[in-house]
């Protein structure tokens, strides 16, 4: 590659996808050098929708468009339906008549999505942690795929407090063997941290990720306190259309895939502090987990809001006792599929059939490959609607049995496991 490093980037408002895909590289110019915060950008390459500012009833109708119109104040406020990758329809190029429209202007909101994604020959980065990121919102997928990547540059120090989006971040980086202290970043704003240790399988430690803040219920109460004593108060249309802004820049309702396939994994940091107020979905959360033995205590978890816990242990196959889930409130789960299948070192499983279940939750698998249990809870007890001839497939405990003579999992299951939701919608460039 031309020696790049001396390129003027001083007015570039993204790097997405630079480099994706380029799997023969096996090393860049010094690209640190690059200046890619600069505080003296126009901000009037972009301008801001100001729909959140503005109580006219056509731009309450804009917003009903963008979010629909879910109830939003009281009992039936739920913050988790509103989480929805819009940006695309709030920026939008920069009208030649600008001058003459009354709208505000926003700073750069810089990507650098997808930067390394794909260099999979790649051995090392240069010191791009000499970056001023200050501007960056987007940060997904930065590594994705960099599978011959076996250290990074210290990126602790960089400052974060504008991120948004860390999902898939390390995703595929299989050769990595520790992280920067990645705990030390703020990460007030992140609202999307899917999959982003997924496959970095020959990491043993995480940094004490249980630090950062997604102290999601705290910040809410904050701001409607706020709200609540500023002089506009007294418009409820408009507290909606601000209360959507707000939840959309700062709550984080997906934990899916974040471990999956950590199989070098050999203990989590005390991530039972997170406040999971409003995470609606954990689906193979742990999945792969192969070395655990134990895990935090998540039973101090909030699940209010949680609909999909399948594939959640999948394959935790080194575990032998869970935390009491039982005390989780599990009434808005809709799938349970897999949960704890081939976790076939658990000899006891807490007591779910205190769970409350939706009639029509999607059960199956849950217990197969299980076959060190000695027992399983009653969890005849559900009602849940389950056609007669299929009950004994889901609930029998005799299957737990006929698990033992099937006791040893495949490596190759282990290997090439994908389960309904895997990779293809995660490194999908697009959606990232």
């Amino acid at each position: 590659m031309p020696d790049i490093s001396d390129w003027n980037v001083n007015n570039i408002i993204t790097l997405k996808n630079v480099f994706f895909n380029c799997s023969s590289l096996i090393s860049l110019p010094d690209i640190s050098k690059w200046n890619i915060f600069n505080p003296n950008i126009n901000a009037s390459y972009f301008y801001y929708m100001n729909i959140f500012n503005n109580e006219d009833e056509d731009e309450y109708n804009d917003i009903q468009k963008i979010f629909g119109s879910p109830s939003f104040i009281g009992k039936s406020y739920d913050a988790t339906l509103l989480f929805q990758d819009i940006s695309y329809q709030l920026f939008k190029p920069e009208p030649s008549n600008i001058k003459n429209k009354k709208k505000n202007y926003c700073d750069i909101a810089f990507s650098m999505n997808c930067l390394f994604a794909g260099c999979s020959s790649l051995k090392e980065l240069p010191n791009i942690s000499k970056w001023k990121i200050t501007n960056a919102n987007n940060i997904s997928g930065l590594f994705l795929d960099c599978s011959s990547l076996t250290y990074l540059p210290d990126i602790s120090i960089w400052d974060t407090s504008n991120i948004e989006n860390i999902s898939n971040l390390f995703y595929g980086c299989s050769s990595l063997i520790s992280l920067p202290d990645i705990s030390k970043w703020n990460i007030n704003k992140v609202n999307n941290m899917r999959g982003l240790f997924y496959g970095c399988s020959s990491i043993e430690f995480l940094p004490d990720i249980s630090k950062w803040n997604i102290n999601s219920t705290s910040k809410l109460k904050k701001f409607i306190k706020e709200y609540s004593s500023s002089k506009n108060n007294s418009n409820t249309k408009n507290f909606k259309i601000k209360l959507v802004k707000w939840i959309y820049n700062n709550m984080i309702i997906d934990m899916s895939y974040l471990f999956y396939r950590c199989s070098s994994l050999k203990e989590l940091p005390d991530i039972s502090k997170w406040d999971t107020t409003y995470i609606r979905i954990m689906n193979c959360l742990f999945c792969g987990c192969s070395l655990l033995k134990e895990l935090p205590d998540i039973s101090k978890w909030n699940m209010k809001n949680v609909e999909d816990i399948s594939y959640m242990f999948y394959l935790c196959s080194s575990l032998k006792e869970l935390p009491d889930i039982s005390k989780w409130n599990t009434e808005k789960i809709n799938n349970l599929n897999s949960i704890f299948e081939n976790c076939s070192s658990l000899t006891f499983i807490p007591n779910i059939s205190k769970w409350k279940l939706n009639n029509n939750i999607k059960i199956n698998n849950i217990f197969r490959g299980c076959a060190s249990l000695v027992s399983i809870p009653d969890i005849s007890k559900w009602n849940i609607n389950i056609p007669e001839e299929l009950k004994n497939s889901y609930l029998n405990p005799i299957s737990i049995k006929e698990n033992k003579s099937n006791s040893k999992i495949s490596e190759d299951v282990i290997k090439n496991f994908n389960s309904p939701n895997d990779s293809s919608s995660l490194k999908d460039n697009n959606s990232i």
